[in-house]
């Protein structure tokens, strides 16, 4: 019966399926299929580690792709100009890019957005470029030097991440881009991706799109105020220590005496 709700709830509501599945574990944990529920719904909540320990019987540990802790504070919110909106990644095709475009272009908020791109698809940056064109609210720029990103994202409000999930690694992304934005003490605005949003919810950082679509993305840009920017943004200044690479020190230590015989 456990088992059952399990797999009924995964989808709308993962922590009650895990919950669940924990009481199937706790009954009958030698039984595979338990175990494989376990670990999928231990995935499905977020917590890695214990879905290798139950599918895989591995110790393991997560670390995240934190960008190392910037010494910085928030810019001010401008009250009579746009909003500064901010994407930097690979130019790819399977990131739909064209969403972030198509969104500050239709929302009825003033805002802008950059983007930095990495010329990884020439072709797909050209129709990027071409869908720009025809507004003065998106600037297309070169890539930056990683050691300069953060620093200079710092005079932007929003960092921007909606990432379709048209792949596993997609769909579970917790990428570099979301740790730079806090660094840099920005905003963050996010599709539901589910480890994304849960940071974004958990510290109060911005906000999450109903879905991966521009109109779900330009419903969030139309609801945004200077003032609710600002907080999002003091929100990453809190957050800026714990959600930085010096916070994942400790895993790593962990992990190298692990190795080292007693």
């Amino acid at each position: 019966r456990h088992l059952v709700m399990a797999g009924r709830l995964l989808d709308d509501d993962p922590e009650l399926a895990y919950q669940y599945a924990q009481v199937a574990l706790a009954r009958g944990g030698r039984v595979d299929i338990v175990r494989e529920a376990a670990a999928i719904t231990a995935y499905a909540t977020g917590r890695y580690a214990e879905a290798y320990r139950e599918e895989l019987g591995i110790e393991a540990a997560v670390v995240v792709n934190a960008a190392p802790f910037a010494e910085l504070e928030p810019t001010p919110v401008p009250d009579d100009g746009p909003l500064r909106l901010v994407h930097a990644g690979a130019a790819l095709r399977n990131r739909h890019l064209e969403t972030l475009v198509e969104a500050t272009v239709a929302t009825s908020t003033e805002a802008t957005l950059d983007l930095f791109l990495v010329p990884n698809d020439p072709g797909y940056l050209a129709e990027l470029r071409a869908l720009a064109a025809g507004s003065d609210r998106v600037r297309l720029h070169d890539a930056l030097p990683y050691a300069e990103l953060v620093h200079w994202h710092n005079d932007f409000d929003l960092g921007v991440h909606v990432l379709p999930p048209v792949s596993f690694n997609n769909a579970w992304a917790l990428p570099n881009k979301f740790f730079d934005f806090v660094q840099a003490r920005l905003g963050v605005v996010v599709g539901p991706s589910p480890e994304m949003a849960r940071l974004v919810r958990e510290h109060g950082l911005g906000a999450v799109a109903e879905d991966f679509s521009a109109k779900a993305l330009t419903a969030v840009l139309d609801g945004l105020t200077p003032e609710g920017v600002a907080g999002w943004k003091r929100a990453s200044h809190t957050a800026a220590r714990q959600l930085s690479a010096d916070a994942q020190v400790e895993v790593w230590r962990d992990a190298s005496r692990a190795l080292v015989p007693r």
